[in-house]
């Protein structure tokens, strides 16, 4: 068979294929040709879910009559010049391909007038089919409509969904563009039924608010950063109202995006803040110079390459999880702190109730206790994957510490500390709470002291894939920054000859199974955070070495507990993201006992 050149009706159609998968991604190539034509008010009608009709006209620049008969040819945009602009684009279309593979695979025409022209004209392609251009009349702006579409691919059609499901796809394709430009007014229909309806909106909160409703929580958290190059807006669900499904948008110079690694950023964030199989809803728009980013990877533009990948990644997991802490929210289920209460001049002995036993003050002589587990992070660290009665108990003639700020604590079942509070009481669990204290003392310990490597008597090997090996080879240095002595081993495997000093209790074979899942998350160019390889291990080693459900507590030991857990930026949540405590006010309790 002779090599030949395609048809461009052909090659249009086969462009269509990248392009348009179904009528949302249509309505999505319109509106944003629209946008990019300074448009501030967006009209799309819909007929069938898409495929009968899409029609959607905006109030922008328009096009000229001359200018028409190049709306359908392939490859012809007004938003490039030269090879230059590709380092800078700013604009949502860029390739020049949407309407010509739109016009290949459907009925369409496009009306327009340009600003400063008397009349408009009008332009039809019919299945790759461009007629002549024609006189119309129009108000200044643009309307495209495309009707049957895939009517001469029947293959493709027969692939499309029920109405309602194609419907639901072009909703959320408009609701992302909502999203990104809260300036510009949005109005959907369907079959002459109006489907969403957004005004222009002064600030992104009040789009966000206007277009997703409740989706965000009754009080989601606003944020705002800018520093000399990146800038990152927008809104963050509360972690206590996290649900099963949630709605994750993330968008990049007005652009809807998806990126692995900037979604495992803002998951990060949120890990120690969520329990359980919830996730939170968010919204969130990094602003940067377009020469560091490239949208030219995808027909859709939907992926991004990054010219500093790790950089952006660090940005977005530090904003997120500082806005988190500084809100200081605990996880589902928890309700949130209304008062650390006030300092009090005295500490009393705590109280124990346990199950089957009458309750009674500390200060009587307490039966023989087992000594618990309250090492230094250095003794924790160093200790082997024993359980807690095998760590140094660091309590013992501990000096007076500042007083707790609580007038009584009572050891409930042995597993929970009560105490007043300014505002009503608080239910603390004893060992939620010592877990994130030993958490970050590990943590404060690894910054102070850095990773040093210790040497496995034999290596840890495994087979790999190539493309994993290659990331081995070309991080050896960085994985020796997180205490990890990984090289390549042979063609086909590497091996792990030495791990952290800090962790020599810990399964080698684990660990690398960690690090080899690290590296094929990783995005090039990301760089490897050591408290995020050691982030698991952390949390499981602070579990092991924390005060357990049913060991009783000593007076100094709940004092220097909690005397501790005061000293960090926050204690709210467990390392898992379990809450460490929950409050109630007076008003609450008023409420219960049927006082209010």
């Amino acid at each position: 068979m002779s090599i030949r050149l395609l048809d461009p009706r052909i090659v249009d159609q086969i462009a269509a294929g990248e392009v348009v998968e179904r009528p949302a991604s249509v309505v999505k190539e319109l509106v944003e040709n629209a946008l990019d034509a300074g448009a501030t008010r967006i009209a799309i009608d819909l007929e069938e879910g898409g495929r009968g009709l899409v029609r959607v006209v905006d109030d922008g620049s328009g096009i000229p009559a001359s200018e028409l008969p190049l709306a359908f040819a392939s490859h012809a945009t007004s938003k490039l010049a030269d090879v230059g602009d590709l380092e800078h684009i700013a604009t949502l279309g860029f390739r020049g391909e949407a309407l010509a593979s739109i016009g290949s695979i459907s009925r369409s025409r496009i009306r327009s007038r340009a600003r400063g022209c008397e009349a408009g004209a009008e332009i039809e392609d019919h299945g790759g089919r461009v007629g002549e251009v024609r006189a119309a009349a129009a108000p200044i702006g643009t309307s495209i409509e495309v009707r049957d579409l895939f009517f001469n691919t029947p293959a493709r059609r027969k692939f499309l969904k029920r109405d309602s499901t194609e419907l639901g796809h072009c909703v959320e394709a408009v609701l992302r563009l909502a999203l990104a430009h809260p300036g510009v007014a949005f109005h959907l229909r369907h079959d002459g039924k109006e489907v969403l309806t957004l005004p222009k909106a002064e600030r992104l909160f009040e789009r966000l608010r206007a277009a997703l409703g409740a989706a965000l929580g009754e009080e989601p958290l606003e944020l705002a950063i800018r520093d000399a190059e990146l800038g990152l807006e927008g809104v963050l669900q509360r972690p206590s109202e996290a649900k099963r499904e949630a709605r994750q948008y993330l968008f990049l110079n007005g652009r809807h995006i998806r990126d692995r690694a900037l979604q495992r950023a803002i998951k990060d964030a949120y890990a120690n803040f969520l329990f359980g199989n919830v996730q939170a809803s968010y919204v969130l728009h990094l602003s940067l110079d377009p020469a560091l980013a490239d949208p030219n990877v995808h027909p859709t533009k939907i992926e991004v390459r990054f010219r500093d990948a790790g950089r952006i990644f660090g940005l977005l997991r530090r904003s997120v999880e500082q806005r988190l802490r500084a809100s200081g929210h605990a996880a589902p289920g928890a309700r949130l702190l209304l008062g650390d209460g006030e300092p009090l001049p005295e500490m009393p002995m705590p109280i124990s109730v346990r199950e089957g036993a009458p309750s009674r003050g500390l200060a009587e002589p307490p039966t023989a206790r087992p000594e618990l587990p309250f090492a230094s992070a250095g003794e924790l660290c160093g200790a082997h994957e024993g359980s807690a009665g095998a760590v140094s108990h660091a309590l013992a003639g501990a000096p007076e510490l500042a007083r707790a700020s609580s007038s009584e604590v009572i050891q409930l079942h042995d597993r929970y500390l009560v105490r007043a509070t300014a505002r009503g009481l608080e239910v603390i669990d004893q060992h939620a709470l010592h877990e994130r204290v030993n958490y970050e003392a590990f943590r404060a310990d690894l910054r102070a002291k850095g990773i040093a490597i210790q040497s496995l008597l034999a290596p840890e090997i495994a087979s790999v894939e190539a493309a994993l090996l290659a990331r081995v080879e070309e991080r050896v240095e960085e994985l020796q920054r997180l205490g990890l002595d990984l090289r390549p081993f042979g063609r086909d495997s590497v091996a792990l000859f030495g791990l952290p000093a800090r962790l020599s209790g810990e399964d080698p074979g684990d660990l690398l199974e960690r690090a080899l899942r690290l590296l094929r998350d990783a995005e090039d160019g990301e760089e490897l955070a050591p408290e995020h390889f050691l982030a698991e291990v952390l949390a499981s080693r602070a579990c092991r070495g924390s005060v357990m459900v049913g060991d009783p507590m000593r007076p100094e030991q709940v004092r220097y507990l909690l005397e501790r857990a005061s000293m960090l930026a926050d204690d709210s949540t467990c390392p898992h993201g379990r809450p460490t405590r929950i409050a109630f006010s007076v008003d609450e309790l008023d409420r219960a006992f049927k006082r209010r």
